[in-house]
This record gives C-alpha cells, sequence and structure tokens, in this order.
C-alpha cells in the first residue's frame, strides 16, 4: 500500500501480533507523518494482513517533532510506541506511548535528561499471565555539554513509571539502537 502525503511520510517499524481473544494477526507500524500546518505527527497504522491496505491511521503529537522509531503489539490488543518528542524545537525527549488497539492513547510519558534523549527500540515485558508488565527501552543519552551520547536502557512499568535506567559509555560515544529479552535478561545491540 502506498500511503497518502497526508496520512504517513516514513514508516520505521512494523509489529506483528495475535490478541488473547483474537486469534487473527495483527500488523501494526509507526512512524510520522505531517500534519495540515507541517509539524511533524507521530503517525500509527493497524494493516489488514489479507489485503495489507491500512484499517486505520492515527497521528499523535503536538508542533515541532514527534517521531515513533519502535513499535510492539501486544497479547492484549495494545500496542507499546517509542520514539522522539521535541516540542517547539526542544529536546528531542524519549516518548514512551501505550495505545488501545483502536489507535487511542491509553497513556503516554516523556522521559528526559538536561541534554537529548533518544528512544530507538522497545520491547513489552509480559508477566506468567501474558499481561503486559512493562516495558523495556533502548536509546541513547546525551547530559548538556558532554562531548559524545551514552548507551542507556530504561525499564518502565505497566503504567510508564520509570523503575530503573542503565546507562554505558565507550570512547567517542554509544548508543542502544536494538533491545530483546532473553531469560532473565536483555540482549542489547548498539
Amino acid at each position: 500500500h502506498v500511503f497518502k502525503a497526508d496520512e504517513i511520510s516514513e514508516l520505521h517499524a512494523v509489529s506483528f501480533g495475535a490478541a488473547a481473544k483474537k486469534p487473527t494477526t495483527r500488523m501494526v507500524a509507526a512512524g510520522y507523518g505531517e500534519d495540515a500546518k507541517g509539524n511533524i505527527m507521530l503517525a500509527v497504522t493497524r494493516i489488514d494482513p489479507d489485503t495489507l491496505k491500512p484499517l486505520w491511521v492515527k497521528k499523535h503529537g503536538s508542533t515541532g517533532f514527534d517521531v515513533a522509531w519502535d513499535v510492539v503489539s501486544l497479547h492484549n490488543g495494545n500496542m507499546g510506541i517509542v520514539g522522539d518528542t521535541a516540542p517547539g524545537g526542544s529536546g528531542p525527549h524519549v516518548w514512551l506511548l501505550e495505545l488501545d488497539e483502536t489507535g487511542k492513547i491509553n497513556w503516554q510519558r516523556t522521559y528526559f535528561s538536561d541534554g537529548e534523549d533518544t528512544g530507538w527500540s522497545l520491547v513489552g515485558s509480559p508477566d506468567a499471565k501474558m499481561q503486559n508488565s512493562g516495558y523495556t527501552v533502548a536509546g541513547s543519552r546525551k547530559k548538556a555539554g558532554a562531548k559524545s551520547t551514552a548507551a542507556w536502557l530504561m525499564h518502565a512499568d505497566a503504567a510508564g513509571k520509570d523503575v530503573w535506567q542503565e546507562t554505558a559509555t565507550a570512547p567517542g560515544g554509544a548508543a542502544a539502537y536494538a533491545v530483546a529479552r532473553t531469560d532473565g535478561g536483555f540482549l542489547v545491540a548498539g
């Protein structure tokens, strides 16, 4: 499917999943699109797996720059999205959202330091009953005045509350671009 210019400009991530009560495969994709005033807004779409046509397209954000870098489809039909927000030209700051299966925001949180923060990847963390117990975000953080970025890993609970954060540095800078769950931990690539 080719999206119209007023729908989605770029897609950065796609996720497949099956909801617990609906055995059909669900496809969601996220990126950004422009609004009528030219603002860059986070864009998300649910795609029909049979026809590959969008069932709906939703945009979220405000003035400035709001973009999705990754999306995960959850067992309960919701989806988690991580991206950046730079309202009014500040930031960027990490933006974590949970949307319901119609694209409506359940909750959203912004995480930031005194510099630039980017969330590149996320993974949902299901509990033993396959309910979402939180999200782990991989990204980069550059504190004000720092010469280079640090790789950044953050875990938020199911409501988006920051539970823990870790950073790692390397000569010349570092970033965490992907995260995956393992038995008892996480695998991070950067």
